[in-house]
């Protein structure tokens, strides 16, 4: 049975710019009543993620180092792609949904054995059926065409794309509805390619600071202008950056104020509920950041979330509870695993610890894997089982 925990930052609203203190503590049961009686904005939580053995999956215990999903056999369930390796050689994997959430066997994605940092599904040749492209670390990306019924066509190396390459998006970034291909790599220039809407990509184009050091980028409309801008997560002593679109495929860099951290992961949404799009950091060592946005494409540091301590490798957000506003998920390097759900009130969360264990959690995706209309979390984790915890119900 899951232990609740709750930390301060589910309890207080965030000031700007304080660090809130995040550790997990343990509350006798009648203070606990108390503080959540007390506190307006947090009113009982309805919803919970919860683990279960027959949701493991991949026991081979890889090196995850991320994970998507999609309907990749187009049966009305989410299919699972789990990236292996990170800087040792392994297989990529499909894992295909019975539709309850189970995941019981894997397929080989057909990519060479290498050393895999991420994967991104999209369609590519505008056929209604999803593609993946799967990036590696020091090797060009390889384009995988997919057939509807879950296979996918031998995979086609991307010239131009290798380096320490970190995150990866599919968008179209240029306004020309075909999907494009954003790398973010650590301590180069980041990159993108062109996509022809027929499964083919133009030359590999530079772009950013050439000894910029991105682990992760996301993107959104962030000023309003109807194009996608981008956001990459930044480490080793430099400040992540937001990169506003001209519509054309041509960006302009400009730091995020105070973001000088080690940080690993960057997701955006409405956070606050004002209709701007706000980001969220997640850092390997600190606490995790929030941005609030102006709609213009200014951002201030509103507040951060989680344990002082934190070593987030893995962010999500996704209206969990569909109380109407975003909550986050939380993957950890040597600690517990995460939920917070968002109050609705300014800037408060319920802080919810998924469990004892610590896993090397590198990846988490957020979807619907039973069919019960709410999204439910997989986490892609290194040298551990990978897992699936299902949303459901407070019992009461």
């Amino acid at each position: 049975m899951l232990e609740y925990k709750f930390s301060q930052v589910g309890l207080d609203r965030m000031t700007p710019n304080v660090s809130l203190p995040g550790k997990a503590r343990h509350f006798p049961l009648t203070l606990l009543i108390l503080l959540m009686g007390m506190a307006s904005a947090c009113q009982a939580q309805e919803r919970q993620l919860i683990a279960h053995p027959f949701y493991l999956f991949d026991l081979g215990e890889h090196l995850s180092a991320d994970v998507q999903l999609g309907d990749l056999d187009r049966d009305g369930d989410l299919d699972v792609v789990v990236a292996n390796g990170r800087h040792w050689a392994e297989a990529d994997l499909i894992f295909f949904n019975l539709g309850n959430g189970k995941l019981p066997s894997a397929v080989p994605l057909p990519t060479p054995q290498a050393s895999s940092y991420t994967v991104q599904l999209g369609d590519l040749n505008h056929d209604g059926t999803l593609d993946a492209v799967v990036i590696y670390d020091y090797l060009d990306p390889s384009i995988l065409l997919g057939n509807g019924t879950g296979g996918f066509a031998p995979a086609q190396t991307l010239p131009g794309g290798a380096g320490r390459a970190r995150g990866a998006l599919l968008e179209d970034i240029n306004g020309d509805t075909h999907l494009d291909l954003v790398i973010a790599r650590r301590r180069e220039a980041d990159l993108y390619f062109l996509g022809d809407g027929l499964g083919g990509f133009s030359e590999a184009r530079l772009f950013g600071d050439p000894n910029g050091s991105s682990t992760a980028v996301t993107a959104a409309d962030l000023d309003g202008d109807q194009d996608i801008d981008l956001v990459f997560a930044r480490r080793d002593g430099q400040s992540s950056v937001i990169a506003l679109n001209d519509g054309r495929g041509v960006f302009q860099e400009q730091p995020l104020p105070q973001s000088i951290a080690d940080t690993r992961k960057v997701v955006t949404g409405d956070i606050n509920h004002d209709g701007h799009i706000d980001v969220v950091l997640g850092v390997v060592a600190g606490a995790n950041l929030i941005y609030l946005g102006d709609g213009k494409g200014g951002f201030e540091l509103a507040g951060s979330f989680g344990p002082k301590d934190g070593r987030t490798y893995a962010l999500a957000a996704a209206d969990l509870d569909l109380d109407g506003d975003l909550d986050l998920v939380e993957g950890n390097d040597e600690q517990p695993n995460a939920v917070y759900f968002n109050t609705g009130a300014g800037l408060s969360f319920v802080r919810i610890q998924l469990g004892e264990e610590s896993d090397e959690t590198y990846g988490v995706a957020l979807g619907d894997m039973d069919g019960d209309g709410y999204p439910d979390a997989v986490f892609a984790n290194s040298s551990a089982p990978n897992q699936v915890y299902l949303n459901r119900p407070v019992k009461k």
